[in-house]
């Protein structure tokens, strides 16, 4: 009676495919794992500005020309730099049309991001009152914003780096964000009193 079997050398060749497989197999997946994760950073990142641009958009749109006390005189609610920007304006979040002050800040004290705070907005109340109890909030960290303000009281519009001590709003706002390993291209947002 003569036994059937497989011979070492069968058994080995058969071993060493089933490894070479699995091996291409793995690697595949943790390769199609690593493509997935690289997507879901750069869709976090350029989510995380595109919300903002959105939210700003928003809130320039329904800015409000209030009056709001600072340094112990009255000032005019909207007040711009080339670092931040100040403005009176219904957050997306308020259901009952309250207005809020809201403040936008790169670089604050030095730390790296777009910072925010907000506070509620009230006839009469100064700056410092209404941003009292109000934090600054991370909301994008890395990135560096530049606003720059479009000045029509001449006879030709001009871009400016600074809306201080004004009555009125800017025509436009151009916002350039720049993160560290990208460049965003130019913003630019009608302001209104919504």
């Amino acid at each position: 009676m003569e036994q059937k079997g497989f011979t070492l050398v069968e058994v080995l060749v058969v071993l060493v495919l089933t490894s070479l497989i699995t091996l291409a197999l793995f690697s595949s997946f943790r390769a199609g794992i690593q493509s997935w994760k690289t997507g879901e950073r750069y869709i976090d990142r350029v989510e995380d500005g595109r919300q903002f641009i959105s939210l700003l958009r928003r809130h320039l749109l329904q800015a409000k020309a209030e009056q709001i006390i600072e340094d112990g005189g009255t000032a005019f609610s909207f007040d711009g730099e080339a670092g931040r920007v100040r403005y009176v304006a219904p957050l997306s979040m308020s259901v009952s049309g309250e207005h809020y002050l809201i403040e936008l800040e790169t670089k604050l004290h030095g730390r790296e991001g777009l910072w925010a705070r907000f506070g509620l907005y009230q006839t009469g109340r100064s700056v410092e009152d209404i941003f009292e109890e109000s934090e600054y909030q991370l909301l994008i960290p890395d990135a560096e914003l530049e606003f720059f303000y479009y000045d029509k009281s001449g006879d030709e519009g001009v871009w400016v780096e600074q809306w201080k001590a004004r009555i009125t709003f800017p025509v436009l706002v151009k916002v350039l964000i720049s993160e560290p390993d990208k460049e965003w291209p130019a913003i630019v947002m009608r302001v209104g009193s919504g």
